[in-house]
């Protein structure tokens, strides 16, 4: 975290939820911690399979596909496509 040079509201780990992917529960976890729901949320992966996907069967409707070039796309699991995560600033307007 400290390497990223940004403010995190909160950490949550796999380990913390005592879940791996691709399990829910891991994500279960993190929304009961945050207090909210998971259409109150944007998720940003490069994972379609192990992140989009339990994110979208969760309810998250903002989702974001960091595309590496290591796995191929999957567009129902993500509303935006970037390249890297500087895109998702642009994503979010900003």
């Amino acid at each position: 975290m400290a390497k990223l040079g940004a403010p995190f509201h909160a950490v949550y780990t796999a380990e913390m939820a005592r879940a791996y992917k691709p399990r829910l529960r891991a994500f279960e976890y993190m929304y009961e911690r945050l207090g909210c729901r998971p259409e109150e949320t944007m998720h940003v992966s490069s994972s379609p399979r192990y992140d989009l996907q339990s994110a979208t069967d969760l309810g998250v409707r903002e989702t974001v596909y960091v595309n590496r070039g290591t796995e191929p796309s999957a567009p129902y699991y993500h509303a935006h496509e970037v390249t890297s995560l500087a895109g998702v600033l642009d994503v979010l307007g900003i």
